[in-house]
Order: C-alpha cells, then sequence, then structure tokens
C-alpha cells in the first residue's frame, strides 16, 4: 500500500510518505481557516503568517481572507473590524495568545 506524500504548505517542499512518525513528530501548525497542517520549521510557518499579519495601532493582528480580523492564528472567534480585535487584544485578562 502507498501513502500519499507529505508537502509543506508554505513552500510545497516534500517532507516525506505520510506516516506515524511525520503525523507525530513532523512541524504542524494553523492554516488561515484553522485547520492544521504541516509545515518545514517554524521558519516557514512565521513566512505563512506574514501573509496575512497587519499592524493596527501597534497591535500585531492577522486578516483573513474573507475579511476578518483574529487575534493569533488558530484562534476560535473572529472580528469583523480590526477595532474590535484591538479591543479584544487590550482586555489581557480575556484574550490568550500561545
Amino acid at each position: 500500500m502507498e501513502f500519499p506524500d507529505i508537502h509543506c504548505n508554505y513552500c510545497g517542499k516534500r517532507l516525506g510518505e505520510f506516516s506515524l512518525d511525520i503525523f507525530v513528530r513532523g512541524y504542524r501548525n494553523y492554516l488561515a481557516d484553522g485547520k492544521r497542517r504541516h509545515f518545514c520549521d517554524g521558519n516557514c510557518y512565521e513566512k505563512y503568517k506574514k501573509q496575512f499579519e497587519i499592524i493596527y495601532k501597534d497591535e500585531k493582528m492577522y486578516k483573513l481572507d474573507n475579511a476578518i480580523y483574529v487575534p493569533y492564528m488558530g484562534c476560535h472567534y473572529y472580528f469583523k473590524t480590526a477595532e474590535d480585535c484591538y479591543q479584544r487584544i487590550q482586555q489581557k485578562h480575556l484574550c490568550y495568545f500561545p
């Protein structure tokens, strides 16, 4: 039985055939759509995140494809405006950043 190849979601580099080893030990993190996928390493993931990063009033947040704002990648809630996202970031006791 042949398994499909796993590729980095940013640069497309082949990481190997799908296996339990790659699944468990590979570098995985969140995409803009909230799904977890494989990346070569932390550098590729940082480059991927830079595509969506914006700075609003000296706070970093992410503007995703359908014009929603999230305080961090993989966040399960979103805001319709950058100002609303900024207000949530300012409430440090409510907002968790991984």
